[in-house]
């Protein structure tokens, strides 16, 4: 993410819709927002998305919590390839 953020401008929208908890583990779901706005010397195009995710977080032993792994979903239909 630190090369990434030198591409251009980021904006992140999460919205938490619930978390349900267990011991030492979390699952959150809720609803994104992406948008990328490429600057000159990005190798990837501008870009807007927009979906649900999920995330499972596990509390460690020094208390802190950690994503073990997270699952955006968009739910823009991707383009059809260009034609040859």
């Amino acid at each position: 993410w630190r090369t990434a953020a030198t591409w251009g401008q980021w904006q992140f929208d999460l919205r938490t819709q619930d978390v349900v908890t267990n011991g030492a583990l979390a699952v959150e779901r809720g609803q994104f927002t992406l948008k990328f706005a490429a600057g000159p010397s990005s190798p990837i195009p501008s870009v807007e998305d927009r979906g649900n995710y999920v995330v499972l977080w596990r509390q460690e032993d020094d208390g802190a919590w950690r994503v073990v792994w997270d699952a955006p979903v968009s739910v823009i239909p991707l383009r059809p390839p260009a034609a040859k």
